[in-house]
């Protein structure tokens, strides 16, 4: 029994090649997707619902610190969320609280943000309710600063200015620019 012969002319063979180089470079043509994020971007690690306690040299408590979360990235740096952070000081403290925060890689200070509420009572003054965007808590430095638009209420006064600068333990505070304060002794 004779197999039946498949005999390719060239135009067939041409044809045949067309389509395949079509095919092959149509796909390289395709746009690549990109990856769903780099690795600096995606968290190393995420924490719910965390207690953080930052110790000096002496083995003193400097900060205490409740967060809703934190990622923490392969660069050391974190992104945090639902912070309320208190400073600890020989004297005192402040009392912190905003919606998010970070702290970039290997530093030791972190950036609280937007709508930032500041708590405590610097030294022999009344308590002091302090309302700024953004505030950088440096725990190695032991201060508290901005350079946004602050505003201070305490029982009988009012402060608007621009930037603050306190020392950790709320022995001293400093409104730094455009300074307005407004003062209504009780009567």
């Amino acid at each position: 029994m004779a197999r039946p012969r498949i005999t390719l002319t060239l135009p067939a063979l041409g044809l045949l090649g067309l389509i395949a180089g079509w095919i092959v470079f149509e796909d390289l043509g395709a746009p690549v997707p990109e990856p769903m994020t780099d690795a600096v971007e995606r968290p190393r690690y995420r924490l719910e619902g965390a207690h953080w306690r930052r110790y000096d040299a002496h083995g003193a408590p400097v900060l205490e610190a409740t967060v809703e979360s934190i990622d923490y990235f392969d660069d050391t740096s974190m992104e945090l969320t639902g912070i309320e952070l208190m400073t600890r000081g020989n004297t005192g403290g402040w009392q912190l609280r905003a919606p998010l925060g970070s702290v970039p890689a290997s530093a030791s200070r972190m950036l609280l943000h937007p709508q930032v509420e500041i708590t405590g009572a610097p030294a022999k003054q009344p308590a002091l309710r302090i309302q700024t965007d953004s505030l950088w808590a440096d725990w190695q430095a032991r201060t508290l600063s901005t350079t946004d638009p602050v505003s201070a209420t305490a029982p009988d006064r009012t402060i608007e200015a621009v930037g603050l600068q306190a020392d950790w333990d709320a022995r001293r505070l400093r409104f730094l620019h455009a300074i307005k304060a407004h003062h209504a002794p009780h009567r």
